[in-house]
């Protein structure tokens, strides 16, 4: 996802890749992006070619102890010279709901959904025959509705915050609807 973001005067361009796992060739994956992207943008093509390439940052969802700082890659020329190209890793299991207010990461409140995942994920590969099989499901029902309900009462304090604006309110209703649908049905599907 490309996001570009005006602040005081000054455009910054960030480039995001969610994951759920560790994957050595993010770095490479977003450097080709990001420079095919901008290639398509270079206007002048006499003198020297400027590409202007985004800030790189994978946001990962599931915890994973190997996950990196971030993502490096290195890129080396005939002439001896190299470029690093660096793209920063986002743990996104060490923030709670607070965390990512208190840090204006609003915008990613939606994605706590996904912790749920994990949970039907491992209820998917058990038999049903198994005594702990309801109780998992009625756990990942529960989850889904605490966690839907958290993210809820925090986009109202954004919202009554004036962090957000009518639309963006009403856009978060319906992302978490439909991500709670799409959880919801994944329950339905294993049960």
């Amino acid at each position: 996802m490309l996001i570009g973001v005006d602040y005081e005067g000054v455009s910054y361009e960030y480039l995001l890749e969610f994951q759920n796992r560790n994957d050595r060739s993010i770095a490479i994956r977003l450097f080709r992006y990001s420079f095919e992207l901008n290639v398509q943008n270079v206007r002048n093509l006499y003198g020297p070619i400027v590409i202007n390439l985004p800030n790189p940052y994978v946001i990962v969802l599931e915890k994973n102890e190997n996950v990196p700082e971030s993502y490096e890659l290195i890129l080396k020329s005939p002439e001896g010279g190299s470029l690093m190209y660096n793209a920063k890793v986002l743990k996104y299991w060490n923030f709670g709901l607070h965390a990512l207010y208190e840090n204006n990461m609003y915008l990613l409140f939606p994605l706590k959904v996904f912790e749920v995942r994990k949970k039907i994920t491992k209820v998917k590969k058990m038999s049903k025959d198994n005594l702990r099989y309801p109780v998992m499901i009625k756990e990942i029902r529960d989850d889904i509705l605490k966690v839907t309900r958290e993210i809820l009462e925090y986009i109202e304090i954004i919202y009554k915050e004036k962090k957000i604006e009518d639309t963006e309110f009403n856009e978060f209703g319906v992302i978490i609807a439909n991500l709670t649908a799409y959880l919801s049905q994944e329950v339905y599907i294993t049960h």
